[in-house]
């Protein structure tokens, strides 16, 4: 590990990923090039993640593995374009069957606009916590959860010399943990329900065939 010139962190590599001036995390690449991981600052943009893979194809950007080392989901990335796979291969999954009720489980949902708290910004989503009741697995956490933090509530105080005069004060207090939503999860949900309408629709054009051939 070294800290070099420029101020970048780097483990297991001396190249900072392309330049100086980005926060990477370097997978090992085929050719032996970008191997480690190199700290920065990415045009003061954030984290990225840079793949030192050169040949044509797709290359593993980040793997996802459980406590077993079982690979449960990837970002893989191309020349073209970034890819987000959870695990989905059949050999994971046993008894599988048709959904039925989408429709009315669509029907249930409470699509809705609202603004961001932040930054007053309005978009369209759903209340976790009203998704929850209709898709639990796109919904992470508790409505109303709360948990109890320890906060400093006065800093030590120390004299001109540095030594401890007074500890500093801490205290509890409770904040909010938020609820979260995967809105993928709700594809299967909304395929199923638009197959059932489309079937339905079907229907009726025969029965609008059958009788208008009357």
């Amino acid at each position: 590990m070294r800290i070099d010139s420029s101020g970048n962190l780097l483990v297991g590599t001396t190249n900072p990923a392309y330049s100086s001036d980005k926060i990477a995390i370097v997978p090992t690449a085929s050719n032996g090039t970008g191997i480690g991981v190199a700290v920065g600052n990415f045009n003061s943009k954030g984290i990225g993640i840079y793949n030192g893979y050169t040949a044509t194809g797709t290359a593993t950007a980040i793997e996802f593995q459980d406590h077993a080392s079982i690979t449960r989901g990837s970002i893989t990335v191309t020349t073209s374009a970034t890819a987000y796979n959870t695990s989905s291969d059949y050999r994971l999954k046993e008894d599988w069957q048709p959904m039925t009720g989408a429709s009315d489980r669509v029907l249930a949902l409470k699509p809705c606009n609202f603004a961001w708290k932040a930054d007053g910004s309005r978009v369209d989503g759903f209340l976790a916590h009203e998704a929850q009741a209709v898709v639990p697995e796109a919904v992470t956490g508790t409505k109303d959860a709360m948990r109890t933090e320890e906060y400093e509530v006065s800093p030590a105080v120390y004299d001109d010399e540095g030594n401890l005069v007074s500890d500093a004060v801490m205290g509890t207090r409770s904040v909010p943990v938020y609820q979260g939503i995967d809105q993928s999860k709700l594809v299967p949900l909304l395929t199923a329900a638009l197959q059932e309408a489309l079937t339905e629709i079907a229907d009726l054009k025969a029965r609008v065939t059958a009788l208008e051939g009357n």
